[in-house]
């Protein structure tokens, strides 16, 4: 996949269990960050219709560090966040141990905090909306940017590998 949602691939592109990290390059030059589930999960009710629901609000969030879909590729399975250059927690774990190294335990705690306030003020908002689950908050959404800044994208995108065990233990 080349383009995605009008935007050029970058090449950098993370694989996770249903979806995919993939960067895009915007037409501004401002970096993206677009979530592109796998092809046997973009047909599913719960990341189509149920999110129809409450886009405006995952359009404008207006909470910090909570970014807001700039666009949605039905087609590609894909909901873009116009996230500028930045690295998902994934990435930072696979290059640390890459590296031989981990995490410390601040860093963790840190990261929890601010991912914390974040949840916490998109719960506050969310509820109004419609939204009452953050959905799938993986380490392929919690993303970092070079000056430490956490941010969140997905808000509200479930994790469908988990709905779908749910549904079905057997598989």
């Amino acid at each position: 996949m080349d383009e995605i949602a009008g935007m050029r691939t970058t090449g950098r592109n993370l694989r996770g269990p249903a979806s995919d990290l993939i960067e895009l390059d915007g037409a501004n030059g401002l970096r993206h960050s677009a979530i592109v589930f796998h092809p046997r999960y973009i047909e599913h009710s719960a990341i189509n219709d149920a999110l129809t629901v409450v886009r405006d609000y995952l359009s404008s969030p207006m909470v910090t560090g909570m970014i807001e879909l700039g666009d949605v590729d039905p087609q590609a399975g894909a909901y873009v966040y116009p996230t500028g250059q930045c690295w998902s927690v994934a990435e930072a774990i696979r290059l640390l141990a890459d590296m031989g190294e981990s995490g410390g335990v601040r860093a963790g705690l840190e990261l929890m905090f601010a991912c914390g306030q974040i949840l916490v003020e998109a719960a506050d908002t969310g509820e109004a909306e419609g939204v009452y689950s953050h959905g799938g908050l993986t380490p392929w959404r919690v993303m970092l940017r070079k000056d430490g800044q956490v941010m969140v994208i997905g808000y509200a995108l479930p994790q469908v590998e988990i709905l779908e065990f749910h549904a079905d233990p057997e598989q």
